[in-house]
């Protein structure tokens, strides 16, 4: 804690770095920090480098936004990142690999709680699963990476669900420094995870057999899921068009690229914590959280037609649905990460 004075002292010295490269109209001391408002000396780019480099040597972190023709700096001491353990990480791992492995073994017939010894038959489903995941997560982790933003190693969530996981997240562990950056952290994950998705649909699909469906719905031999136009497309191109009546049985390695592509499906939602809602708030700034609103009252109307859209409005609303702004709130998108945003 500190007195009076020397926050006074504190205040003086950081306004006198900020006036540097900024004409401060009006200054404030408050919970969120010392906050500076008025015009850059110089171009907005330069000056937000400028400020980050003089006070970064202090300790200390600018959060530029603008607001009309002015801009605003809110500055925060930069807090140490707090540690974390590895061995949570593979903790978290191990059981999600028994969890897939359980669900993967169960759909080809097997239970293995009650037949460990045949835990081979969950192993298609369960890597081709975790292979997705993995390659997403560190997608985000290596761009954070390269953009200089400290972030967890991926925390896998095991789950008694149909797919015996909820996914995977990291979380960063510094402030990200701009747009580009929280935009390329985001889509990264997406991206990579969508190409291993690809790759074990059409595996999965070269592997899959065409049968047909109407002996096997009659005799309660399967469970028929919703395709996605990718999915109806790979079918297509690997197994070419199917007789009327027909329809394929999936692969444990297709089932995987499946849940993969309804997995990131749902994680590009722009809203909250979501990939989607860090390539929102990169796209559109504060507007992000008029679009969180309007997402979170869609799904919420598809509830009343589905009722397991409101599983993701829950999860949603424990995330939040509010986003961090970047340090450098103001310098916008190029026209090529916008296109890749869209």
């Amino acid at each position: 804690m500190m007195n009076t004075d020397e926050v006074t002292l504190l205040a003086l010295r950081v306004k006198a770095l900020v006036e540097e490269t900024m004409n401060v109209r009006d200054a404030a001391i408050g919970r969120r920090g010392i906050v500076f408002r008025g015009t850059f000396s110089l171009p907005a780019g330069e000056a937000i480098a400028e400020l980050r480099a003089r006070l970064g040597s202090s300790g200390l972190l600018p959060f530029v936004s603008r607001h009309g023709e002015e801009f605003e700096v809110r500055v925060v001491r930069d807090a140490a990142p707090s540690p974390s353990n590895p061995l949570v990480n593979i903790l978290l791992f191990a059981l999600t690999v028994c969890s897939t492995l359980v669900v993967g073994a169960a759909n080809a017939g097997v239970d293995i709680i009650a037949r460990p010894e045949r835990f081979a038959a969950g192993i298609p489903f369960a890597a081709s699963l975790l292979a997705i995941l993995i390659v997403h997560e560190f997608g985000h982790y290596l761009m954070a990476a390269f953009h200089g933003v400290e972030a967890t190693l991926p925390y896998f969530i095991p789950a008694p669900t149909a797919i015996g996981t909820l996914g995977a997240v990291i979380k960063t562990k510094s402030s990200i420094p701009d747009r580009k950056a929280l935009l390329d952290i985001g889509v990264a994950g997406p991206i990579c995870g969508f190409a291993v998705a690809l790759v074990a649909l059409g595996v999965g699909l070269s592997l899959s057999e065409a049968v047909d469906i109407a002996p096997l719905l009659g005799a309660g031999r399967v469970e028929q899921y919703g395709d996605s136009i990718i999915v109806k497309l790979m079918t297509r191109l690997v197994k070419g068009r199917l007789a009327p009546g027909q329809d394929v049985i999936l692969h444990p390695v297709a089932f995987a690229g499946w849940v993969g592509m309804l997995v990131t499906a749902f994680n590009l939602m722009p809203v909250g914590q979501l990939d989607g809602g860090h390539v929102a708030y990169a796209l559109a700034g504060r507007a992000h959280a008029a679009i969180a609103r309007f997402v979170l009252a869609c799904l919420i109307a598809l509830g009343l037609v589905w009722w397991p859209w409101w599983i993701w409005v829950l999860l949603i609303m424990v995330l939040g649905t509010g986003h961090a702004p970047p340090l450098d709130d103001v310098t916008p998108l190029n026209r090529g990460r916008i296109l890749l945003a869209i």
